[in-house]
């Protein structure tokens, strides 16, 4: 599964707590997700003053100063105000002394409130604009945090592969050991609440580096554990602090990227997510198989895997950039405050004598003056997601399509074991192996995805001159239904032990296939449906899926064993089938439920939206 970011995460636009935030756009990615191809960056103007309430003598020249102070620079702006300054209290003098005989006293810094000025991006050149960095900043960034997200992900399923030996080390059931793996991943679900926010407020590169070093961390507790509630607990908190990088993988590549590089940015980082559980097998049947016993078996090694990629990980956060546009311009609100201070130090040293005014102005951005608090953004956030889960019923329909596709893919980890382990007569590493035939599928999907489907849809938004609609969406979602049915009948009934072991792989690469694009297609869905709403949306649908997929391992040994290979695998197609019936209702009425919804923007998708 993944997390609700990527769930693609939702770009900062999408978040319910200030949807004024700079970047606008798709999370765990979205992730995780997608976003208006031809969508222009953010057009800012180079100051807005905002003066508090000044007396009426000055208030038509304070439109004036507003107007003028929105065409130049900083210079230029400010001179403008304090030109306009002096000439209204001139006027207000001149109207004191007509009126009582007597010239209007001198307006000095205790009797004036400072004016306010909004600083943004200088033009579309501006340096400080972080889509303008050099390509292979850009790029380490990313890779930066690909890899995190990758590890992340991969750590989930690494744990199950190493289950055996924690079973005999501890003494406990198999049930009891996979809880290890169910409270990991269960908390991907509210993590991001708290991570999506924190990472629009105090910048992405604290909450990564934070949260991928409290990661490894809690990876230290679980490796020294000497008993199983002190593993899981360890787990758990592992889970929680890992959700940080998995909810704002999307947001990050908003920050950086422009158009067609946007999406496709986006849509290898959910990429990446959803590999991570497939190659942990791979890690975790190699550690099993290879690793140095110790007395209580190998499975600390995985453990110790994750310690030093995490370590690598945080060092490589702390050297790439911020991405976060009002971190960044909080740079310039900095150096700007710091000369107005000096000017205003000697103002005020002029004005003890009366020879000059001084003049106070406080620089800001936009999202430090509007934006809401930490808490305030989780509590909406939070909110919006109940009352979503509640009321929407186009959440309650792609968190079930996005739940059975995940929930059979985490069902794989128990499955393979039975049919290439005891069917085939595979050990740990090389059932480990055979996930990779799941692996080369999304890779397909993935491929298609930032090509040939990139390109249908500016066909299908081109015959509709220009106008992109949500549900437009869906036929990608459509054929991945679809896939999913023909890769479940292909692997359950090829799995019999005389059938070549190559076959149910390939079924297997089929589901893969088809898996992706239907979560591809459901991140866009949701982007495009609810807007500066997703990321609520993404937290529903992520809270609902993160615990659904996160339990049904504790079954998945007992499913297959008891009922075979083919059986389960019957029951998990007929289900898939079910769910065809999903993209072709939301062709067909996903409209009107659009008309209806609270949440919902009441227009389609804008012209030139990807």
């Amino acid at each position: 599964m993944v997390p609700s970011e990527v769930q693609a995460t939702p770009p900062d636009e999408y978040h319910d707590a200030a949807p004024h935030w700079q970047a606008p756009t798709p999370p765990h990615a979205m992730t995780e997700a997608s976003t208006a191809v031809n969508t222009p960056r953010p057009s800012f103007s180079y100051f807005t003053s905002k003066p508090l309430p000044k007396a009426s003598s000055s208030s038509s020249s304070q439109h004036h100063r507003d107007t003028e102070m929105r065409r130049g620079s900083s210079a230029t702006a400010l001179a403008a105000a304090e030109d306009e300054d002096e000439k209204a209290r001139a006027q207000a003098a001149s109207q004191g002394e007509a009126k009582h005989g007597q010239k209007h006293p001198a307006l000095h810094a205790s009797s004036r409130s400072p004016s306010v000025i909004v600083v943004g991006f200088e033009g579309e050149d501006d340096p400080l604009d972080p889509h303008n960095e050099p390509a292979w900043k850009k790029y380490a960034c990313t890779l930066t945090i690909a890899v995190n997200a990758f590890l992340i992900s991969c750590f989930a399923s690494a744990y199950l592969f190493v289950s055996p030996d924690i079973e005999v080390a501890f003494g406990a059931s198999h049930e009891v050991v996979i809880v290890g793996f169910v409270t990991y991943v269960v908390m991907w679900g509210p993590g991001p609440l708290l991570w999506a926010p924190l990472s629009s407020t105090i910048g992405r590169k604290p909450v990564y580096v934070g949260a991928v070093a409290l990661w490894t961390l809690f990876n230290i507790g679980c490796a020294r554990a000497q008993s199983i509630g002190v593993l899981i607990g360890c787990r758990l908190l592992a889970g929680f602090f890992g959700s940080g990088c998995l909810c704002n993988g999307g947001a990050s590549s908003t920050d950086m990227y422009q158009n067609h590089a946007r999406i496709k940015a986006t849509t290898s980082y959910s990429f990446v997510v959803f590999l991570g559980p497939v190659f942990g097998p791979l890690i975790g049947g190699a550690v099993q198989e290879y690793a140095p016993k110790t007395a209580d078996g190998g499975w600390r090694w995985v453990f110790y895997g994750g310690i030093a990629a995490g370590t690598l990980v945080t060092i490589a956060h702390c050297l790439v950039i911020e991405t976060n546009h009002n971190i960044r311009l909080r740079r310039r609100v900095k150096q700007l405050q710091k000369a107005q201070e000096a000017t205003e130090a000697g103002d005020n040293k002029a004005a003890e004598d009366g020879s000059v005014t001084a003049k106070h102005v406080r620089y800001t951005t936009e999202a430090d003056e509007h934006g809401l608090t930490i808490q305030a953004q989780v509590f909406q956030v939070a909110g919006s997601a109940a009352r979503m889960i509640a009321e929407e019923p186009i959440i309650l329909f792609i968190s079930l399509w996005q739940t059975t596709v995940m929930a059979v893919l985490y069902l794989f980890f128990e499955a393979y074991p039975v049919v290439f382990g005891e069917g085939h007569g595979f050990n740990s590493f090389q059932t480990g192996l055979t996930f990779i035939g799941v692996g080369c599928g999304m890779t397909s999907a993935c491929i298609w995805a930032v090509t040939g489907e990139l390109r249908l849809w500016d066909r299908r938004r081109a015959k509709k001159g220009g106008q992109a609609k949500p549900e437009m969406r869906v036929p990608q979602g459509l054929v991945g239904a679809v896939l999913t049915v023909i890769g479940l009948f292909w692997y359950g009934y090829t799995s019999y032990p005389r059938i070549h072991w190559i076959v149910p792989v390939i079924g297997s690469a089929v589901y893969g296939v088809g898996a992706i694009s239907v979560m591809l297609s459901t991140f866009s869905y949701l982007v495009d449906t609810f807007a500066y709403r997703a990321g609520s949306a993404f937290a529903a649908v992520g809270l609902i899926r993160s615990v659904v997929t996160a339990v049904l391992p504790l079954g998945g040994t007992q499913m297959f064993e008891n009922l075979n290979p083919r059986n389960a695998s019957l029951i998990l197609a007929l289900l898939a089938c079910v769910q065809i019936a999903t993209p072709l209702l939301a062709i067909r009425y996903g409209e009107k439920l659009r008309m209806r919804s609270r949440f919902a923007p009441r227009v389609g998708a804008g012209k030139g939206q990807h």
